[in-house]
């Protein structure tokens, strides 16, 4: 599911212009800090790493469900925001904007964000994980936070 939605995004954000590099592009996985360590030698002007969620063992799934985007720095907050926001008027349902250390947020080169786009272990949710729609969908809602963000930069660097 992550792959499905990596690639969404990345063709939805290169067919907007964007130049993106993805820290993998097919099946095959990487080890966390191996993908930190990448993504920071690529000199980006931003991070988005997306997942899809699961709950500690004995944590009830009951009401957890949607979204969330964390961020660790505060250069980083807009960003995270801005993406979260466009999901919610996407329709999709939210499980929180969140401060939080994890290791692909933590990069302080540029602003950095992790995406949570839903929960495997919820049965409707990870029946959508399997559809194109919800990829294109979900792609679509974070290329306008992005788009979003980067029009605020934009404009503070004009207001500057």
């Amino acid at each position: 599911a992550n792959l499905m939605l990596a690639n969404a995004l990345t063709h939805e954000l290169e067919k907007a212009g964007a130049e993106v590099v993805a820290t993998r592009t097919s099946d095959v996985t990487y080890g966390l800090y191996n993908r930190v360590e990448y993504a920071a030698a690529q000199q980006p002007d931003l991070i988005v790493s997306l997942h899809h969620n699961a709950l500690a063992q004995g944590i009830n799934p009951h009401g957890h469900h949607g979204a969330s985007v964390h961020y660790y720095h505060r250069h980083a907050h807009s960003l995270a925001e801005d993406v979260y926001g466009a999901i919610l008027t996407g329709g999709w349902p939210g499980h929180g904007l969140r401060y939080q250390d994890l290791a692909m947020a933590r990069p302080t080169q540029c602003p950095s964000i992790l995406v949570e786009a839903g929960f495997m272990m919820q049965p409707d949710e990870e029946a959508l994980f399997r559809t194109n729609e919800y990829h294109r969908d979900m792609a679509r809602w974070v290329r306008l936070g992005l788009e979003s963000y980067l029009r605020e930069v934009r404009n503070a660097q004009r207001d500057d």
